[in-house]
């Protein structure tokens, strides 16, 4: 307790030499301005029967100023909910597929996509993942990361969310 204690008080003594005994904070109309600019983010919610319904408390995709963000598509077929595709490669199609339909009804293609996450049950399958994504993003690819996780929601080899931006 003592340990810590001195400990505070050398970090409190550092940080007023460092920083000055004043601080200025900001104004009220600066605070009030900070605070108005992420608490009125309009966001606008997408959805569509072409693409599975959500398995829990999220939306299909919601755009944010120019960005849409489609949520993680796991192989749903659309009409029963049910995962289909027997590997890797039927699944990353029918992810891309459910993807397509979503930025559809926002009024978008692959083509704006700039962004997109994919989640692998095992980095083994990452050529017929790749194969398939090639397939879908043949021009203007969008930034990427791929990782491999433990588990999947519906026990799905492959789930993909993706950040697609509106013209101005």
């Amino acid at each position: 307790m003592r340990t810590t204690r001195r400990f505070l008080q050398l970090a409190w003594a550092f940080l007023l030499v460092a920083y000055g005994s004043e601080r200025k904070q900001p104004s009220a109309e600066a605070r009030t301005l900070r605070r108005s600019k992420f608490m009125n983010i309009e966001k606008k919610i997408i959805t569509t029967d072409k693409a599975p319904r959500p398995v829990g408390p999220y939306s299909q995709a919601l755009v944010v100023g120019r960005f849409v963000y489609v949520s993680g598509q796991a192989a749903l077929d659309p009409a029963t909910g049910k995962l289909v595709g027997a590997d890797v490669a039927e699944q990353t199609e029918r992810v891309l597929e459910n993807i397509s339909a979503i930025l559809e009804a926002a009024g978008l293609g692959l083509e704006q996509v700039v962004k997109a996450n994919v989640y692998l049950l095992d980095m083994r399958d990452f050529a017929a993942m790749n194969e398939v994504y090639g397939r879908f993003f043949r021009t203007a690819q969008p930034a990427r990361t791929t990782v491999a996780v433990a588990g999947l929601p519906l026990d799905a080899l492959v789930e993909i969310e993706a950040v697609a931006v509106l013209a101005q």
